[in-house]
């Protein structure tokens, strides 16, 4: 009788295992399909540019043009080590989105067992947002999965607060710290998760002894908040009603080019908010501290700088927050469903009704490699590839643009954005020109910020950077014009001669313009 019941465990135990292996093979199936489809866009043409350069030029091109820490980019560079092509750097997106996953079934597995990590690789495994955030060469699947482990790390450092686990703590923290500018509220969650912990347990002076996290912790998020406070952050806004259905719905819908109607949003928004109602009334411990620290936390302390101190409302600031809803999920019906007498026929019932909301995320998740605002660099460059038969200068003022378009006019290692700049006017930045002042030529020279050349020789003609005129030498010849959509503000936009025509791309302008030579006047529009 024993062994019977021993082989029945062993044989369930071998299928929820096998489940487990099915949902995060179609979990990467559903994310490799985004590969190929478009090219990269702005904020990804920066960790893409970044990469081409040493770690420590690496880290001074951060300091220089981004507001994020340059961890995530340095992880990039040694993952680039095979190859700098756009399909293998969104593979590390994927690979951190499935650690995510992974992390969420441990973790789930640690605590509850078999049933609880098969639960949670199924919810975890489509949902929307993670999926979207997968297609990009960013670091939110990297802060998603840090923050997941940082969690387990929290729930061992809880059974044994002993300095080998403070240190593995403080380490993960601190790899979220130098990930994201706004990895503080990630931060602020675990802690607060570690707190209410020890406070539930009457541990109010074992609560003390937290400070051996959150001191070095804040030692390592300091200059990170610095260098974001001093930086302009667009797309930020205030916390208003559509921007908390849109963020929300976005962790079961992502974020991707179907745009679902406001009332399907609302009904999502409904259901997330009921479930955690139940959570929080019916959920057991752990159910109620994760929803309390890792998904109404967030809302409310992102809520309160956005008010307070100054707009930070974003969707992608909240990227971590859909696995540890889907955690909360798992932990109250691994309670609900596992834990009582259910007959056979509602277990049947219930497995159904999660097998088919798997299937719809899943669905859902297919749809969203269709990422609608994705500048299209790739497009733009081969149009110049194809129609610059007389290799006419082409004029690209815009740092990061000349970065996108340099990238697939000449290749992925094209060269160093440090090297390549304009020393006259490199941008509008009127801080950075104070900083140079300041830091003298002696210093610029030891970081790499003197540029060498602004031009870049390619196969298909000579690319130009900054905001400096064209050598009068060239621009009689005529040239390509090359920005964003700022430059259709202007009724011309050769500085010198004719405009002979306008090619408009997602995010790209490209315009023609003629010079005096009658050679080089012939118009190639529409080739």
């Amino acid at each position: 009788m024993n062994n019977n019941s021993n082989q029945k465990i062993y044989n369930n135990y071998t299928k929820y295992l096998l489940l487990i292996v099915i949902i995060i093979m179609s979990a990467a199936a559903v994310r490799l399909s985004a590969i190929g489809v478009s090219g990269l866009w702005l904020d990804e043409i920066y960790g893409a540019s970044y990469i081409n350069l040493n770690p420590l030029k690496l880290i001074v091109a951060v300091l220089r043009f981004d507001v994020q820490p340059p961890l995530y980019y340095l992880q990039l560079k040694l993952w680039g080590i095979p190859s700098h092509s756009d399909a293998w750097l969104l593979l590390n997106s994927i690979t951190w989105s499935l650690g995510t996953i992974v992390a969420c079934t441990y973790g789930a597995y640690r605590i509850s067992g078999i049933k609880a990590a098969l639960l949670a690789a199924a919810f975890s495994a489509f949902l929307g947002s993670e999926i979207y955030y997968s297609y990009e060469v960013r670091m939110y699947s990297m802060l998603s999965c840090l923050a997941i482990i940082g969690w387990i790390r929290s729930e061992i450092w809880l059974q044994k607060p002993s300095n080998k686990n403070t240190f593995w703590l403080v380490t993960i923290t601190a790899m979220l710290a130098a990930t994201h500018s706004a990895a503080v509220v990630a931060i602020s969650s675990i802690l607060l998760y570690i707190v209410i912990s020890l406070v539930l347990r009457d541990c109010l002076k074992s609560a003390l002894i937290t400070w051996r996290i959150i001191v070095p912790t804040g030692i390592f998020l300091l200059p990170w908040l610095i260098n974001a406070s001093l930086r302009s952050v667009g797309q930020t806004t205030y916390p208003s009603v559509n921007a908390v259905v849109d963020t929300l719905s976005g962790w079961i819908l992502g974020y991707g080019a179907i745009v679902y109607p406001e009332a399907l949003r609302l009904i999502l928004v409904g259901i997330i908010a009921i479930s955690a109602i139940l959570g929080l009334v019916y959920g057991d411990r752990r159910t109620k501290l994760i929803l309390i620290s890792f998904v109404i936390w967030p809302i409310l302390f992102a809520s309160a700088i956005s008010f307070i101190i100054r707009p930070i409302w974003i969707p992608r600031l909240f990227a971590f927050c859909a696995p540890f809803y889907s955690l909360s999920l798992t932990f109250m019906l691994t309670k609900s469903v596992f834990s009582f007498n259910y007959s056979h026929t509602k277990r049947r019932l219930t497995t159904t009704v999660i097998t088919l909301t798997c299937v719809l995320l899943m669905i859902l998740g297919l749809l969203q490699n269709r990422t609608p605002w994705k500048m299209q660099y790739r497009s733009a460059a081969r149009y110049i590839a194809a129609n610059n038969v007389h290799k006419l200068p082409i004029y690209i003022p815009n740092n990061k643009t000349f970065w996108g378009i340099a990238r697939y006019l000449d290749g992925p290692n094209w060269g160093s954005i440090l090297k390549i700049q304009d020393p006259k006017r490199p941008d509008h930045s009127v801080i950075w020109r104070k900083i140079y002042h300041q830091l003298g030529y002696k210093w610029l020279q030891i970081l790499g910020l003197v540029p060498q050349t602004r031009h870049l020789d390619t196969p298909n003609g000579t690319m130009w950077i900054g905001y400096s005129p064209l050598p009068k030498s060239l621009a009689k010849r005529g040239m390509w014009l090359v920005g964003n959509n700022s430059l259709l503000e202007n009724v011309n936009n050769c500085p010198m001669y004719q405009q002979m025509y306008i090619k408009r791309y997602r995010g790209v302008v490209i315009v023609r313009c003629s010079g005096q030579d009658s050679k080089y006047v012939t118009s190639t529009h529409g080739s």
